[in-house]
């Protein structure tokens, strides 16, 4: 049996705080993947449609500084000896997503979008993959990665 698909809604902002994610009052659009799981319990724990469903992922853009930010959150990982496991989300569904959240950027007139790279372990790649190029710089010790078009 395969892996349950991952399907994707608009993300609210329970939704976010059910997650741990927290951007207060800036702009954001964006969306949260799902499994549908009847034996889902806890925070990450939803009904959507009349079914219970765990919440696995969330993405999207925000404007913080002037700037447009894309995020990717799992939410799907715990600590094991004090190093944190990532348990698998589909990339593929991942990237699709991600891809549609550029393409929002680009049509509302941004020509820059900057991401802050998180600790999993194919960070990297799948911002090299989005076509984000690492920036030199890096604020609090954490990694920015940038995309632009071209003008």
């Amino acid at each position: 049996m395969g892996e349950p698909r991952l399907r994707a809604v608009t993300l609210t902002r329970d939704m976010m705080e059910r997650m741990g994610v927290a951007f207060d009052d800036r702009p954001m659009i964006g969306w949260a993947g799902y499994t549908i799981d009847p034996r889902a319990r806890g925070k990450r724990s939803i009904i959507i449609d009349g079914k219970r469903v765990r919440l696995v992922c969330c993405g999207g853009l925000y404007w913080r500084e002037g700037l447009c930010w894309l995020f990717l959150a799992g939410t799907q990982s715990s600590r094991v000896n004090g190093k944190v496991v990532f348990n698998r989300t589909s990339a593929v569904a991942v990237v699709r997503r991600a891809k549609i959240m550029l393409e929002k950027a680009r049509q509302l007139g941004e020509k820059l979008v900057v991401v802050a790279r998180d600790e999993a372990p194919r960070s990297a790649k799948l911002l090299t993959l989005l076509g984000f190029k690492r920036h030199p710089e890096t604020v609090n010790g954490v990694e920015i990665w940038v995309l632009q078009w071209p003008h």
